[in-house]
């Protein structure tokens, strides 16, 4: 299932998404359902490892991202 988060940056409304590309994990940012760009990228083995142990390295990972867009800066 994907996640998703929404920022407003000034008059834009930017979506933060996660995507599965093979062994990854990559956190896109669209804009009118439209990707404009990758913010970043974690392994599939680390963010499950981490979820089992109580942390979820995804939901920070689109936080950071949606802290990132925020600021004003469109990517990392």
């Amino acid at each position: 299932m994907t996640r998703s988060k929404y920022v407003l940056q000034g008059d834009r409304v930017l979506e933060v998404r996660d995507r599965r590309v093979m062994t990854s994990l990559e956190i896109w940012i669209y804009e009118n359902d439209r990707p404009i760009g990758r913010h970043s990228a974690l392994r599939l083995s680390d963010a499950a490892s981490a979820l089992a142990a109580g942390r979820d390295l995804l939901r920070e990972a689109m936080e950071r991202a949606a802290a990132d867009l925020q600021a004003g800066a469109l990517f990392a």
